[in-house]
C-alpha cells in the first residue's frame, strides 16, 4: 500500500502536479503514519489525516484504492472519526463515499475496490465510541444507506461488484454493525432508518450464494428483526428472503441462523 502511494506520488511530481502531490514534509508525515500503524497506535495528528483525505478525494479516480486502504487503516482511530474536511465540513463517512463514487471516468462504472474500501472504512468506524456516535447521526446513516442502496443496485441502478466477495463481506459487516448497535443502544437509530436497511439486506439474501456473505446477512437480519420488533411489517417482509437464503446454502451455521430468524417471525 505505501509502495503504491509512493509510486503514484512520484508520477504526480514528475508530471508537475504540485497541488496534489506530497511535498517533503507531507511525505515525512506519511512515513511517520506508517510507523504509527505498525506499532498499532491510534492516529492523532489532524494534518496527517487531512493528507490521507486529500489523496482519497483529489488524486485521480484510478489512483484512489491505495489512499482509501490507508483511510481504512486509520478509521479505527477516534481522531479520524472526529475529523471534518476544512473545505465543506464533510465527515469521514461522506469523504469515503464521495471518494468511491465521484470522479469516475466517463463511460466507466464505479470501481468495486474503491466501494469495498469505503465500506471497510465505515465498518471500522464502529470500533470506537467516537465512530459510533458519528454513524448514528441521521444525516450520516442516511448517507450510508444511500451508498449501500447504490452498491446493491436498488432502484434500477447497476450493482457495484455484485460478485466481489471482499466487497460483499464488507457490506454485510456494515449491516451487522448497524443492527447490533440498534439492538444494544435502543433509540440510537430511528425505527425508520432501521427499516431502510431491510430492502438492501433482503436483496443480498435473495441474490448472493457465498456462505460467509449469507451468514453475516442472516445475523444482521435476525438482529434487526429483534430491534425493530417481529410484528413490524418491515421485519415480516424479510421472511421470503431468509427462506431463499436458507435453500441456497446448506452449511450448518447458515441453516441454524436462518431457522432462528424464521422462528422469530413465527
Amino acid at each position: 500500500m505505501f509502495k503504491k502511494l509512493s509510486s503514484v506520488n512520484s508520477a504526480l511530481v514528475a508530471a508537475g502536479r504540485k497541488g496534489i502531490s506530497l511535498n517533503p514534509s507531507a511525505q515525512n508525515a506519511i512515513d511517520a503514519l506508517k510507523t504509527t500503524l505498525e506499532s498499532q497506535k491510534p492516529v492523532t495528528d489532524e494534518f496527517t489525516i487531512s493528507l490521507v483525505v486529500m489523496m482519497c478525494t483529489q488524486w485521480d479516480y484510478t489512483d484512489r484504492v491505495a489512499p482509501l486502504d490507508l483511510l481504512r487503516c486509520i478509521a479505527a482511530s477516534p481522531s479520524t472519526a472526529k475529523f471534518r474536511s476544512p473545505g465543506d465540513d464533510s465527515s469521514i463517512v461522506r469523504i469515503a463515499i464521495s471518494a468511491a463514487l465521484e470522479g469516475v471516468p466517463d463511460g466507466s462504472e464505479p470501481n468495486e475496490n474503491c466501494a469495498m474500501m469505503a465500506l471497510r472504512i465505515i465498518a471500522n468506524l464502529f470500533k470506537t465510541a467516537e465512530g459510533r456516535k458519528l454513524l448514528v447521526q441521521p444525516s450520516e446513516i442516511s448517507a450510508v444507506i444511500s451508498f449501500v442502496n447504490r452498491v446493491v443496485g436498488l432502484r434500477g441502478q447497476t450493482p457495484i461488484g455484485p460478485f466481489n466477495r471482499n466487497l460483499l463481506v464488507a457490506l454485510t459487516t456494515v449491516f451487522v454493525n448497524y443492527s447490533v448497535l440498534a439492538s444494544k443502544q435502543l433509540g440510537s437509530i430511528s425505527t425508520d432508518n432501521q427499516a431502510r436497511l431491510i430492502s438492501p439486506l433482503a436483496l443480498v439474501l435473495q441474490k448472493q450464494t457465498d456462505s460467509e456473505v449469507i451468514y453475516r446477512a442472516l445475523v444482521a437480519a435476525g438482529t434487526l428483526i429483534t430491534a425493530i420488533g417481529k410484528a413490524a411489517p418491515e421485519a415480516k417482509s424479510l421472511s421470503s428472503s431468509i427462506k431463499a437464503a436458507k435453500e441456497k446454502v446448506s452449511e450448518d451455521r447458515v441453516q441454524t441462523v436462518a431457522n432462528e430468524c424464521l422462528s422469530l417471525l413465527n
